[in-house]
């Protein structure tokens, strides 16, 4: 760390009245581990407040906050031994990067947090600090997006597949005399290939989470606007190319591109305007 950033937080941790007002959690320590400051922010985010953590070690509060299945012996003399370490050198792995932790907090709910932590040299040692924001909400989000990119992943290539077993059928029919029973249940087979609702749907749910309002918004812009030309928008939100979206209708390249050009049309935008940047502000 900076010798100005060491100067700001010795600064930073004598004012104690700036500290509580804090829009982030700031934790420290003395030298020994004891929590000395434990804002109103971070009480918030765990639901322990400062009398309920003052003068514990901060080894000790952590891993009262593990997930139960963390909270064995050996995980605690791991976490100990790390801060041991950390007291007498001043450097450990979780001061190198911001470290995500999932933690519980006093209604024993799952949350995600994100910590900055620093070591702070004095006289006789080094005190821990640590600056914490609660990023639950945006690791869901994340999580639902990469759900979403998979799921339209695998419908690509499910439907590259549908394709090239559908054209097999067709050759197969094409060389051998099937008899009724035999050529019903190949148009049948073919059929359900096709049939890729479910998918869509299963995609759309994942959608929804990232952009609640997305349909909602573009329906309000124009009340006409398809389903799939609703799902054309979407797969263009997710950044997908050209050559994706046509998979995943099962047409031509060139037909995405006039769909794009009536898409345009519809949301009163000019042949010159960009649709991604357009649906990426939505």
């Amino acid at each position: 760390m900076e010798k100005k950033e060491i100067s700001a937080l010795n600064v930073l941790v004598n004012e104690t009245d700036f500290l509580s007002d804090l829009p982030y959690g700031f934790l420290a320590t003395d030298e020994a581990g004891n929590i000395t400051h434990w804002n109103n922010k971070i009480a918030g985010i765990t639901g322990k407040s400062f009398k309920n953590v003052v003068n514990q070690k901060i080894w000790d509060v952590q891993y009262q906050m593990a997930e139960p299945k963390m909270r064995i012996p050996t995980n605690y003399e791991r976490i100990k031994r790390i801060f041991s370490i950390f007291f007498n050198t001043g450097t450990a792995f979780f001061t190198a990067k911001p470290i995500d932790m999932v933690l519980l907090n006093s209604e024993e709910e799952q949350m995600i947090i994100q910590q900055n932590a620093y070591s702070i040299p004095t006289e006789t040692g080094f005190r821990f600090a640590c600056v914490v924001n609660e990023i639950t909400k945006y690791r869901k989000l994340e999580r639902a997006y990469r759900n979403v990119l998979a799921d339209a992943l695998q419908m690509n290539l499910k439907n590259e597949l549908f394709k090239n077993i559908q054209a097999h059928i067709e050759s197969l029919s094409g060389k051998y005399d099937f008899d009724r029973e035999d050529t019903e249940y190949l148009q049948q087979l073919g059929n359900r290939l096709n049939d890729i609702e479910n998918e869509w749907d299963k995609i759309k749910q994942h959608f929804n989470v990232v952009h609640k309002h997305f349909f909602r918004t573009l329906m309000n812009l124009n009340p006409g606007l398809t389903q799939n030309e609703l799902r054309h928008c979407a797969y263009i939100k997710l950044n997908l190319s050209t050559k994706e979206i046509a998979r995943l209708f099962n047409v031509k390249d060139s037909s995405v591109q006039k769909s794009r050009v009536r898409l345009k049309k519809k949301l009163g935008l000019k042949s010159t305007d960009d649709l991604f940047s357009y649906l990426y502000r939505i």
